[in-house]
């Protein structure tokens, strides 16, 4: 059987990194973002230069909520191995100062899109062994960042959705995994669209950072593993893979 890896918010960043890490290791992929234009030449550099994998994308703007699951259906022709979602933005202008509507359009795109996505995943494939969903959250997601009083309590939500969903899924034997990717800081396009300021770069916003290949590559490192969650430790800033953190007063094991 043919398997994918599925990777929204493909065509930049931390997706765009893990889908040429993705495909040098022969994994066949499908691509999912709202950029039609990066994603097809993604697919046809990737296919240039790895022959012998398979690489579709999806264009699907995910604040859509009403079109999610006709995008899902498309995704029913592939067996997909491994569902990450990345996707994801943020808006660097003061929380009191932003519209309902920025509001909304956050909370789509950073919680609802997520938590429908992983539903239909995790229906169609809670029975099926090797079957892993990823989830981006953020350190934002485990410790308050203060500088960002909404973007912070969204990341805690992906995180607590994601540990208690396959703490769930564990207590009713379900096959499939579902993990969590924790970065800090990385050098991607994420700080321009928040600032919406394109001469922004990362040095001028912090001291320390990882590039979108690193944060790649400590995803491949926990898709690999028997472990939930990839974190940076902020301290030391190593990467570290662990078991939930969240508290579990109810744990049934």
């Amino acid at each position: 059987m043919t398997t994918y890896t599925l990777i929204t918010g493909a065509s930049s960043g931390i997706g765009e990194a893990y889908a040429r890490l993705a495909a040098s290791q022969g994994e066949n992929l499908i691509l999912v973002a709202r950029r039609e234009e990066k994603l097809a030449a993604l697919k046809e550099e990737l296919e240039d230069k790895y022959p012998s994998i398979k690489v579709d994308y999806l264009v699907q703007d995910l604040s859509q909520i009403d079109e999610l699951e006709t995008f899902y259906q498309k995704t029913k022709a592939y067996h997909i191995k491994c569902w990450i979602n990345n996707a994801g933005f943020s808006n660097s202008k003061d929380f009191l100062s932003q519209t309902s509507d920025e509001i909304l359009e956050l909370m789509k795109v950073d919680m609802l899109a997520p938590t429908l996505l992983s539903q239909y995943y995790l229906r169609d494939y809670q029975a099926i062994e090797g079957a892993c969903l990823v989830n981006v959250s953020s350190v934002a997601g485990y410790e308050l960042m203060e500088s960002s009083p909404f973007y912070s309590p969204m990341k805690f939500y992906i995180s607590a959705f994601s540990e208690n969903i396959g703490r769930y899924l564990h207590n009713q034997e379900a096959a499939v995994q579902v993990k969590i990717l924790a970065p800090a800081a990385v050098n991607t396009a994420f700080i321009n669209v928040a600032s919406q300021d394109e001469s922004l770069t990362a040095d001028d916003v912090w001291k320390r950072y990882n590039e979108a290949d690193e944060i790649a590559a400590f995803l491949d490192q926990l898709i690999k593993s028997d472990k939930v969650l990839a974190k940076v430790n902020l301290d030391s800033r190593e990467f570290e893979l662990l078991d939930p953190q969240l508290p579990n007063r109810w744990a049934k094991d």
